[in-house]
């Protein structure tokens, strides 16, 4: 499950999960916090997938090993994945974000300036021209 889907005060919850649980793994007693080492997290006892909420009364707090027992594979390794590809997402929303201003500024202090100084060098090359055929009808009458 994508980091982005949790609620925004997760952490909060999370650590509040913890609190309840005496920062104590539900399963097999393990400390984490600061009493232990242990690595906790807040575990769903009813998933999210088969419609458990993020309630207070719907999370335990679990080691990581127990609680990549109860998932049946590494939930460190999702949580790793899922972190990476949000943060992905993230840099490529800030690409699009930035693009627009990217191609005004482009727009703004490149291409029309050239086109400025590529007009301006042109009604001289023109004017230039216009004054030598000018001076030449000149010479040619007098």
């Amino acid at each position: 499950m994508a980091a982005s889907s949790y609620p925004d005060d997760w952490d909060e919850r999370r650590r509040k999960v913890y609190s309840h649980d005496n920062y104590t793994c539900q399963q097999c007693g393990a400390r984490g916090g600061s009493s232990g080492d242990t690595e906790l997290h807040a575990h769903h006892l009813t998933p999210r997938s088969e419609g458990g909420s993020d309630s207070l009364d719907n999370l335990q707090t679990l080691c990581v090993n127990c609680h990549n027992s109860q998932h049946k594979h590494d939930i460190t390794r999702d949580t790793t994945q899922n972190d990476q590809q949000d943060t992905v997402n993230n840099h490529l929303s800030r690409v699009y974000t930035i693009l627009p201003f990217f191609f005004f500024v482009v727009i703004k202090h490149l291409i029309a300036p050239l086109a400025a100084g590529y007009g301006y060098f042109y009604i001289l090359s023109e004017a230039s021209s216009t004054a030598g055929s000018i001076s030449t009808s000149q010479n040619i009458l007098g």
